[in-house]
């Protein structure tokens, strides 16, 4: 299937560049004439519309006849003269057939809490074979092309330890590791790796240490690297509290539009979600924010709903399909007051962001110029603040033709994973650095492109507020 593809991609971008050579066979003598006519869709672009798989695992199990006995009818031949029919009890284990469900990665993912994790720290899984079942680094897809042999790609093969070895040569401590999971065995490790990100475009170094354990016929393990993955700060706003003492709407820390919440996390929903739509991650966490001010308010987990066909058995004369009604929920109580704490932290953010703390003359100087000639002095279009929690703030400069109505994507669209990001997680590491610097992300030029096509340069800093 995946040469298939290939061979059918590569037949109608072949067919496309002779139509165009036969139309201006003078266009295509120089290099430059060809790669300004043929420039390369940049990878990072949000706009590519590529198909999107979505990876699954299949769990089954077979499905015996559950009672301990039957009565079955036998003919017994009596004297040799007649036969008689007769009815005895025995033991049955009849094979009924195969059950099996598919489930999807995606919400594998979610049970490891990658919040909890922190920044550039992640959570795998392994099969018995030494397969990756779920990775950062497990790329199946080139462009929108299944890769061939996809799910059978080693776990040695996806961490690359920083030691000058040969690509095939195997550190000892890797292969230590593999064996460990594959056997199941409980345990933890340094290792000192490389990692690419920026779509391969950067290279790091770090000491990570992993964590492993069994997890039924599979091993779960962490890496968290060092050595501040190792710490952890942990700020809530306590929601009964607040409503009990300050008896205000956890709504007034929401306000304006300019803020987002990651779009991959759950902070609370409802457990038949068919049955409730929002327009957006968003407009579900208002509507959560506010019905904590409601009486009978419970942290439900999911954890406290038992699966549907258990529930209905275990109520006598209970014959519904559907125990729970469409009101049950559940939330993570710990993120969802971790998100209240960041919104009521960072609310001055929607207010004037030129207003100075130091009422020294440069910093009133700033505060009396209009924002627009603002921008158009330092060049700034927009100003934004994420947070370990989800929460993604920002602040637009329109100015110089970029209004509001601008074809572009919006910095908000892109960049709403807050931790995720790789500014983010760029920020993080710079700090060990140096703790007062700026990381720049600047735009990657490829050929045919010319200039940097009017896209802008990011700098990001690490703020500690304790």
């Amino acid at each position: 299937m995946t040469d298939w593809l290939w061979e059918v991609r590569e037949s109608s971008e072949q067919k496309k560049i002779f139509q165009n050579w036969r139309k201006d066979k003078l266009g295509f003598v120089l290099k430059a004439d060809r790669d300004h006519r043929f420039p390369k869709k940049r990878k990072n672009d949000p706009n590519s519309k590529y198909q999107e798989y979505q990876l699954m695992t299949s769990v089954s199990m077979p499905v015996y006849d559950l009672r301990e006995n039957a009565n079955i009818s036998e003919r017994v031949l009596i004297n040799e003269a007649y036969w008689v029919t007769e009815t005895r009890e025995t033991r049955i284990a009849n094979l009924l057939g195969v059950a099996g469900t598919d489930v999807p990665m995606q919400e594998i993912q979610r049970l490891m809490n990658p919040y909890k994790l922190g920044v550039n720290a992640y959570a795998f899984l392994v099969t018995n074979n030494g397969y990756i079942l779920c990775h950062p680094d497990l790329r199946p897809t080139f462009g929108d092309i299944l890769k061939p042999s996809y799910n059978a790609i080693d776990f040695a093969e996806v961490e690359l330890v920083d030691d000058n070895r040969g690509p095939r040569e195997l550190d000892p401590v890797l292969t230590q590791l593999r064996d460990d999971l594959i056997n199941q065995n409980n345990g933890s490790k340094y290792i000192d790796v490389k990692y690419h990100y920026d779509d391969m475009r950067r290279v790091g170094m770090v000491r990570r240490h992993f964590y492993y354990r069994p997890l039924l016929n599979f091993s779960l393990a962490i890496a968290i690297p060092e050595p501040y993955g190792t710490h952890r700060v942990r700020a809530e706003l306590e929601v009964r509290r607040w409503h009990s003492e300050v008896k205000g709407s956890l709504l007034n820390f929401f306000k304006g539009k300019n803020w987002k919440v990651h779009p991959d996390w759950d902070y609370c929903k409802y457990l038949y979600d068919s049955e409730h739509s929002f327009e957006s991650p968003e407009a579900e966490l208002l509507h959560f924010a506010n019905k904590t001010n409601n009486v009978g308010w419970k942290w439900l987990t999911k954890s406290d709903f038992r699966s549907p066909e258990h529930t209905a058995s275990s109520v006598p004369g209970n014959t519904s399909n559907t125990p729970y009604n469409k009101d049950h929920y559940f939330c993570d109580r710990s993120l969802f007051q971790s998100v209240i704490m960041d919104a009521k932290a960072t609310q001055w953010f929607n207010s004037n962001l030129s207003a100075p703390v130091d009422k020294g003359a440069l910093a009133l100087l700033l505060l009396l110029l209009p924002r627009k000639e603002y921008q158009a002095r330092y060049g700034f279009c927009v100003a934004f603040v994420a947070t370990h929690s989800g929460l993604t703030r920002w602040i637009d400069f329109h100015a110089n033709g970029h209004d509001e109505n601008h074809d572009d994507q919006h910095f908000s669209e892109i960049h709403n994973r807050a931790i995720d990001e790789l500014w983010y997680q760029r920020a993080v590491e710079q700090y060990e650095e140096n703790n007062a610097s700026f990381v720049y992300s600047v735009p990657h030029q490829e050929s045919g492109l010319g200039v940097l096509d009017g896209r802008n340069c990011r700098g990001e800093n690490l703020i500690f507020s304790m």
